[in-house]
């Protein structure tokens, strides 16, 4: 695939985006993962991530 210049550039807020909540979706596993971790890591639910995704997004 070989995008034009302004595909990339479309494309790039697009991948940080996707890199973000790939990042953080490992570091949840990672921590519910965690031997030291005195219980089960909460986890806020689908709402609360759409939600934050929203916010992240609306910032670009």
């Amino acid at each position: 695939m070989y995008p034009t210049l302004a595909q990339e550039r479309q494309m790039l807020p697009h991948c940080a985006r996707a890199r973000y909540v790939w990042n953080l979706a490992a570091e949840r596993r990672r921590r519910s993962e965690s031997p030291t971790q005195r219980g089960p890591v909460r986890e806020p639910g689908v709402p609360a991530d759409a939600r934050r995704l929203l916010r992240l997004t609306a910032r670009t």
